[in-house]
């Protein structure tokens, strides 16, 4: 009971903490409708929320990884790529890029899913605002603080 109660609350407590300063233009919110609405979210095949990031140079295998991945842990490839097309049909800068990739994830973690990050811009995850909190809450606290703190490290680096 305390497991399902603490997956819903958690997602919402994360989305006030981590984006409580950034609102998108109308255009980034326009262009993130647009990808939530393509996106499928697949429910988790795990006891417990997981959070991979793939970071790496072009044409490096992350995306081929990242759905391999998907396959075996039920979940959600969220990616770049994708969210800067829909940007970019909107007209609008690509700055938006990480705060979309993270709204997704919220919702994903919402709805039951696991995410798996599919990006070739390592800064974008360099600069969550709050990242080793965002992090840290994904990990859950019976995981122990050494699990926390390699999500967040394995996510930033």
């Amino acid at each position: 009971m305390l497991n399902k109660l603490t997956e819903a609350i958690l997602p919402l407590i994360m989305g006030i903490m981590v984006h409580r300063k950034e609102v998108l233009s109308p255009k980034a919110q326009r262009a993130q409708n647009a990808y939530l609405a393509k996106l499928e979210v697949n429910q988790r095949k795990t006891k417990k929320p997981v959070v991979v990031g793939f970071l790496g140079l072009v044409g490096s295998g992350k995306s081929s990884v990242a759905k391999d991945l998907v396959r075996h842990i039920g979940g959600t490839v969220v990616e770049g790529d994708a969210i800067r097309v829909c940007l970019r049909k909107e007209g609008e800068r690509y700055k938006y890029v990480r705060q979309i990739a993270e709204n997704v994830a919220l919702e994903v973690l919402k709805q039951g899913g696991n995410v798996v990050f599919d990006s070739d811009q390592a800064d974008q995850f360099r600069h969550f605002e709050n990242s080793e909190a965002f992090c840290c809450s994904l990990a859950p606290p019976s995981a122990g603080l050494a699990s926390q703190k390699a999500l967040y490290f394995g996510i930033k680096s």
